[in-house]
């Protein structure tokens, strides 16, 4: 539902209702109604409240022309600058004269306070503007004039001397309602901007939340599924590789054993096999880092014996180097037995057993 609640401030604070271009409701005690969903509110401001006058502002922002408005007419009200309201008009498309209209800054308060309105238009400019003279009508608890540069309430004394000569013509009702109507869709003016404009308030959507919601669930879902599946995906790799573990010991003991003792089996069978001393691996590395320790020695031959005895061949370029190498050897623990020096091609080549302890 949308429409625009026409509020007068007056003893009873009438109002109005209008939908679609049409007056549809009317009562008063405005301040006690609740402001309905889409509805705005709309506070006519009293003539004798507010001074109205145009002055030729071209090509100025809004906050700029408030400012030279407030320039141009500080001498001609009679309260203090930082006691005034200045609000300006849209500048027109055939003239750069601008509405500018001056209201207490107690008013304005006051006004918010009572009806927390959306818009505030000045009383005059709710009537048509004429091409000369003035219109007349009543509006709320006063009579208001406005002409083609001006308006203000009509006054016995006042009047006479500001309409002097000018032709006067009152409004009729439905002429009246009409320009209402026109200026509630339009506003010429609205008193509540600068320091009084309306802060928009966040409300937070139902629809929205729920849905981010369930985004939220659906991400905090996602996000411990992951885990989970690579925990899955682990487990099941790691029950595949023990599989096969089992299946390869099982071909490689070349006899029936249980799936889960097959690694087992096939360890104590390497470990039976190994040969004697410190075994195959131990005496080959210990051997192969002495040897590479000695950048002059050259390994031609290598073989192991069952017994744990590793045969090597070593060629050199002098018999010292070798004996260097052996010397490494024993220095990490291995037994080390020596052949005789056979030169070939000018070098030493001797024949070293080796044997962990």
């Amino acid at each position: 539902m949308s429409g625009v609640r026409i509020i007068f401030p007056d003893a009873e604070a009438h109002w109005l209702r209008i939908e679609d271009g049409a007056i549809i409701a009317r009562g008063d005690q405005a301040g006690l109604l609740a402001a309905l969903d889409g509805e705005t509110r709309l506070l006519v401001a009293p003539a004798r409240h507010v001074s109205l006058h145009a002055l030729d502002l071209p090509s100025l922002a809004p906050a700029q022309a408030r400012a030279a408005g407030q320039l141009a007419l500080a001498e001609k009200s009679l309260l203090p600058t930082d006691q005034l309201h200045i609000s300006c008009g849209a500048q027109g498309e055939d003239s750069p004269a601008r509405t500018i209209a001056l209201v207490s800054r107690i008013q304005m308060q006051a006004w918010i306070e009572a009806f927390n309105p959306d818009v505030i238009v000045p009383a005059p400019l709710l009537l048509p503007q004429p091409d000369e003279g003035y219109v007349r009508a009543i509006l709320g608890d006063e009579v208001v004039l406005r002409g083609v540069d001006s308006g203000f309430a009509e006054d016995e004394i006042l009047a006479p001397l500001l309409t002097r000569d000018a032709s006067v013509i009152t409004l009729e009702r439905d002429e009246l309602e009409a320009a209402v109507i026109a200026a509630a869709a339009n506003p010429p003016i609205n008193l509540r901007d600068g320091e009084f404009a309306r802060r928009r308030q966040w409300r937070l959507d139902p629809y929205w939340v729920k849905r981010t919601a369930w985004i939220a669930a659906a991400l905090l879902a996602v996000t411990l599924l992951i885990p989970l599946t690579q925990i899955v995906r682990l487990s099941w790799a790691s029950d595949t590789i023990e599989e096969t573990s089992a299946s390869l010991a099982q071909a490689a003991l070349g006899e029936a054993v249980a799936p889960e003792a097959a690694v087992a089996s096939l360890d104590a069978r390497l470990a039976a096999l190994r040969g004697g001393g410190a075994g195959f691996t131990k005496t080959v590395a210990a051997a192969s880092r002495a040897i590479e320790a000695s950048a002059n020695v050259e390994l031609t031959a290598m073989t192991f014996d069952p017994d744990g005895t590793l045969r090597l061949t070593l060629r050199a370029t002098s018999a010292d180097e070798i004996a260097t190498v052996q010397a490494r050897m024993r220095a990490a623990g291995l037994d080390v037995t020596s052949g005789p020096v056979n030169p070939s091609q000018g070098q030493p080549i001797v024949d070293t057993q080796v044997r962990g302890r």
